[in-house]
C-alpha cells in the first residue's frame, strides 16, 4: 500500500517556479500536484533531443599490403589508386554548432566475400577535429602530441562476420558521451589484428548519435 508524504517547507519549495515558497500542505499556485499535496497546477516539462546518422566510407589501396595490428584504414590515391592517402574519417553527427552527444550504435561494412586470414576486430580513434597531421593507409595509429586535447578515445566496433557476400558487424548500447565543437565527429578506423587485405576492399562505417 502507498502512503501520503508532506515534504518537509525546503522540499516543496524546490517545486515552485515562480521562486516563492509555500508551507507544507499549502502550495503556491504554481506547485506541482504531488502525493500528500493538492491544489497546485502541474507544470508539464518537454524533453527534446535530435538524433543523428552518418555513413562513411573509405576504398583501400589497389595492392595486398598486409597490415599489422593497430595499422590504419585508409583511401588509395594517385595513378591506379595504388598510393596510401589519408584515413581521417569525418562523421556529421551533431548540432551545427556543437555540443554534447552520445554515440549510441555502429555498424561495420566491409565489401568482401569471406573474412580474410587474420582479420579479427575494429577500432574508431574518435576526435572533436581534424587530426593535425593525417595518418595515411598502413600508418601505424599513434596519438600524436598536437591531437591531444581534441582526442575523445576509443569506440570497439567488434569483428566483422560473413553474412553471405558482405562482412558486417553492428555494435548497440555504446552509450558513450563526446562533446563537439562542430557538427563533425572525425577518426580513424584501425586494425585490431594482423590481416592481408584483398586490393581495393570498400569498407563502410556508420555511427548513430543523440544530442544530450
Amino acid at each position: 500500500m502507498g502512503q501520503d508524504v508532506i515534504l518537509a517547507d525546503d522540499r516543496v519549495a524546490a517545486l515552485v517556479s515562480d521562486g516563492s515558497a509555500g508551507t507544507a500542505g499549502t502550495p503556491s499556485a504554481n506547485v506541482n500536484t504531488i502525493q500528500g499535496v493538492s491544489g497546485g497546477t502541474p507544470i508539464p516539462a518537454t524533453l527534446t533531443s535530435q538524433g543523428y546518422s552518418s555513413r562513411q566510407t573509405l576504398t583501400r589501396c589497389s595492392d595486398t599490403n598486409i597490415y599489422a595490428a593497430g595499422d590504419v584504414i585508409g583511401i588509395g590515391t594517385g595513378a591506379g589508386t595504388t598510393t596510401p592517402g589519408s584515413g581521417v574519417m569525418t562523421f556529421p553527427i551533431g548540432p551545427t554548432a556543437g555540443g554534447v552527444v552520445a554515440i549510441l550504435d555502429s555498424l561495420l561494412e566491409i565489401d568482401v566475400t569471406a573474412v580474410p586470414s587474420g582479420m579479427t576486430s575494429f577500432t574508431f580513434h574518435a576526435y572533436s577535429a581534424a587530426p593535425a597531421a593525417p595518418l595515411v593507409d598502413n600508418a601505424a595509429w599513434v596519438l600524436a602530441d598536437a591531437d591531444r586535447a581534441t582526442y575523445l578515445g576509443p569506440i570497439a566496433l567488434g569483428a566483422p562476420v560473413d553474412v553471405g557476400g558482405t562482412l558486417f558487424v553492428a555494435q548497440s548500447s555504446i552509450n558513450k558521451a563526446i562533446k563537439l565543437t562542430t557538427a563533425n565527429l572525425y577518426g580513424y578506423l584501425v586494425t585490431d589484428g594482423a590481416f592481408t587485405p584483398a586490393s581495393a576492399t570498400v569498407k563502410a562505417l556508420t555511427l548513430v548519435s543523440v544530442g544530450l
